[in-house]
């Protein structure tokens, strides 16, 4: 697959320089909605019920562990439950609902009428920051199929005096995803999300899960409004700290994705010739394109 990377003039020198694309956080880019992590009220009612059944569920875990009398102890077969479901969530690194929970509760629902008000309470709470940990989670950096879009030249390509570099990369690296465009925000599946990470916690494992369910939680990273799909974007996204640890940084706590090597540069309509020169000299036998405006048309064309 063939994608393109629009830079400003100090932007495409450092790429070319060095190699690498710079990785941003999606909260600095230039759309409020970009990377929105939004879920329906279906999804959220489904969710919270979850996360009140691994609350219970745990509540009662640690008053088997430690001997506790209470008259909810007493119910027949609950000890065996808890157990059992204890040992699914390790063996499957997933909390699934568990209505066998909810039946035992009934049964004695007073004693733990305020635990569960609690929860409800912090639901909120988590839930906010499970969103603001996903969004801050990830770095990405954005390409296009087109080189010659006029606004992505304008807008990205500094009113296009910059350049466009263009890569060949391989269209089984999952590290490159395709952007869709909606009229909706999508949902997020953070029932999903949940289930892996209520079961994170309690088996105290890693605090990363984003390689279980990449395509869940990937999701608000490669969608966005079809009012942006004329860009028609690719886009890196790392989100993980073993892909983390493969970047390039630098002492200004900027990241850095190391790329194949550029195939052409395509140099802006508008590019000095100062930059022109520049580029010369250090994209060695990497070939040029020069852009110029269509005759009589609204358009741009090569000038090889």
């Amino acid at each position: 697959m063939i994608i393109y990377k629009y830079l400003n003039e100090n932007g495409a020198l450092k790429t070319i320089k060095n190699g690498c694309v710079l990785l941003r956080h999606p909260i600095e880019y230039n759309d409020p909605l970009d990377s929105i992590v939004y879920c329906s009220q279906k999804i959220h009612d489904n969710t919270f019920k979850l996360i009140k059944n691994y609350a219970l569920f745990t509540h009662l875990k640690s008053l088997f562990d430690n001997n506790v009398k209470d008259p909810i102890t007493r119910i027949p077969g609950l000890k065996m439950q808890i157990n059992s479901i204890d040992k699914s969530i390790k063996k499957d690194g997933l909390y699934t609902y568990m209505p066998s929970i909810e039946f035992f509760i009934k049964q004695k629902k007073e004693p733990l009428r305020s635990f569960i008000e609690s929860n409800k309470k912090n639901y909120k709470k988590q839930i906010d920051k499970v969103f603001k940990d996903i969004k801050h989670k990830v770095l990405i950096s954005c390409f296009s199929l087109d080189p010659y879009n006029f606004l992505m030249w304008s807008h990205y390509a500094d009113k296009h005096k910059g350049v466009c570099l263009e890569y060949e990369i391989d269209d089984n690296d999952k590290v490159f995803k395709k952007v869709k465009y909606y009229k909706q925000i999508p949902d997020f599946d953070l029932y999903k999300y949940e289930e892996l990470d209520l079961a994170r916690a309690y088996n105290n494992a890693s605090n990363e899960i984003f390689s279980k369910i990449e395509d869940v939680l990937y999701k608000p990273f490669i969608s966005k409004g079809l009012c942006w799909k004329y860009e028609k974007e690719i886009r890196i996204i790392v989100s993980d700290d073993e892909r983390m640890k493969s970047l390039y940084s630098d002492n200004k706590g900027n990241y850095f994705y190391k790329m194949p090597k550029i195939k052409r540069i395509f140099v802006g309509c508008e590019a000095s010739e100062s930059l022109i020169n520049e580029l010369k000299e250090v994209a060695g036998d990497i070939p040029f394109t020069k852009m110029k405006l269509k005759n009589g048309e609204y358009d741009l064309e090569r000038f090889d």
